[in-house]
């Protein structure tokens, strides 16, 4: 997802998020963002919302909005921008 991601591919990137083994964690190499950090960044809404959707409170696979890159920055904060995103 995270080629798809760096691409501007977000039908591509809507594609992974249902497929069994995806993992919502997963982080870029080349800059340390976690696919949320990508997915906000980008402004991509149309991905965020399915990502949240079905992995925020997800039992095994969870959504980790907590998660730091390789700047110290955490997506959770981000998130609070959205007016849609929980309190």
């Amino acid at each position: 997802m995270i080629k798809a991601l760096r691409n501007g591919n977000e039908e591509q990137a809507l594609s992974f998020i249902g497929q069994p083994g995806f993992n919502p964690n997963e982080v870029d190499d080349r800059s340390g963002d976690a696919i949320l950090h990508l997915v906000i960044k980008m402004g991509l809404t149309d991905v965020l919302r399915p990502l949240l959707d079905r992995f925020a409170n997800a039992e095994e696979n969870r959504l980790n909005i907590e998660a730091k890159n390789s700047e110290g920055k955490v997506t959770a904060s981000n998130y609070r921008l959205l007016s849609w995103w929980p309190s």
